[in-house]
């Protein structure tokens, strides 16, 4: 399906959705054709075979580069459904006794992917009811685009969310924004990512005061990092801190 973030996403009916840390992979043949994208901006297109030191595009004319300066491969195919991706996920608890307690949670993301660009819809649900009284309703709607400069550096045009919870009075809030993001740490083992830029948000109250207005634009600084370590080879360690 693609490489990014040196994680190869494989999935066909026999395995199913697979992933595999792009340094356990010893070889890939690809029976369609796959875009890469290299060190200094170099990208190509055809079918792929990568094998020791060496990356083998056969498209209209074969080209061979350094494994070493491979960053993505994504679908390469003429067809818009091939860059397209997504899962879904639905989790929840259920609780009787002395209290009975209900909790649902809902999570989904689509992506879009070529070898120099990312477009990721998520959507985040939490619900949760304790004795038939609503105690959690919650939604988050995110967009987000993303165009890879070099290896690091990479730009945000595009920042966009929706959040609706009633039980902290916020009955919509929007928020748009842009900035860059860079990669400040890319080892085996270690991926530490930083995204930073300006934006702007409005939010619309349930119930306010008097005096209070009902809906406050305000300007915004959006600010979020990621760190994904691997401990071993069955343990993964991921922080995500966003403001």
């Amino acid at each position: 399906l693609a490489l990014y973030d040196d994680v190869l996403e494989f999935d066909s009916e026999k395995l199913g959705y697979q992933t595999f840390e792009w340094e356990d992979v010893v070889e890939v043949r690809t029976a369609r054709v796959m875009e890469i994208w290299m060190l200094g901006g170099i990208s190509a297109r055809g079918k792929l075979v990568i094998e020791g030191k060496r990356v083998l595009v056969l498209g209209e004319m074969e080209q061979q580069f350094e494994r070493a300066d491979l960053l993505t491969i994504a679908a390469g195919e003429p067809k818009e459904s091939s860059r397209w991706s997504g899962n879904v996920r639905l989790g929840g608890n259920f609780r009787r006794g002395n209290t009975d307690s209900t909790e649902y949670n809902f999570k989904a993301d689509v992506k879009r992917r070529t070898a120099r660009s990312r477009l990721l819809f998520e959507d985040l649900s939490n619900f949760n009811s304790v004795n038939d009284e609503r105690t959690a309703d919650n939604h988050r709607f995110q967009v987000t685009w993303d165009l890879f400069a070099n290896e690091r550096l990479f730009f945000r045009p595009t920042f966009g969310e929706y959040y609706r919870d009633i039980f902290q009075n916020i009955a919509h809030k929007v928020t748009f924004a842009a900035g860059v993001g860079y990669t400040l740490a890319e080892t085996p083992k270690t991926t530490w990512d930083v995204i930073g830029g300006p934006g702007v948000q409005r939010t619309w109250f349930d119930t306010v005061e008097g005096d209070e207005d009902e809906i406050i634009t305000t300007p915004a600084l959006v600010f979020s990092t990621t760190v994904e370590v691997e401990v071993t080879e069955w343990m993964d360690f991921e922080f995500d801190y966003g403001f």
